[in-house]
Order: C-alpha cells, then structure tokens, then sequence
C-alpha cells in the first residue's frame, strides 16, 4: 500500500481551517443569545451544534490516526527519525 502522508497533512490543515470557521460562528450565534439578544430556538441549529462536535471529534481522532500510521511506516522502513 501506498501512502501520501503529505498529502494528508495538508487535508488536515484545509479541514482545520474549515472546522474553525464553523466553530466560531456557532460561538458568535452563542454569544449573541448570552448577550441578551433573544434566538428563537431551531432545531437544526441544535442538530448542527450537535454535527459540529461529533465532526470535531472525528478530525481530532483522524490526525491522531494520521500520525501513528506514518511513524508505523517509517519505523518500518528503518526510518527511526521520529524520536
């Protein structure tokens, strides 16, 4: 098997990016009601809160993923360059 470990690591970083413009909308919308400004409550608000963290999660177990595949590999290539 062929892996393109760079390629993702920039994946990673594109979907950083995007997960942390969703994040800080959903903490705007958030603050705005903590402000005082009334929201009327919205279930699909409520299920993109809910999409949101389990998306964030996925991501954070993926780069995790992500890292101990390419220490797996280069380990077995002889590659100890990761102490």
């Amino acid at each position: 098997m062929v892996s393109n470990y760079p390629a993702a690591h920039q994946k990673i970083t594109q979907s950083n990016e995007k997960l942390v413009i969703a994040h800080r909308l959903q903490t705007a919308k958030l603050q705005e009601e903590a402000e005082g400004h009334s929201l009327e409550y919205s279930v699909l608000f409520t299920h993109a809160q809910d999409s949101l963290m389990t998306i964030m999660s996925e991501f954070k177990l993926t780069e995790k993923l992500i890292g101990v595949f390419e220490k797996r590999d280069q380990l077995a290539k002889g590659d100890d360059s990761t102490k």
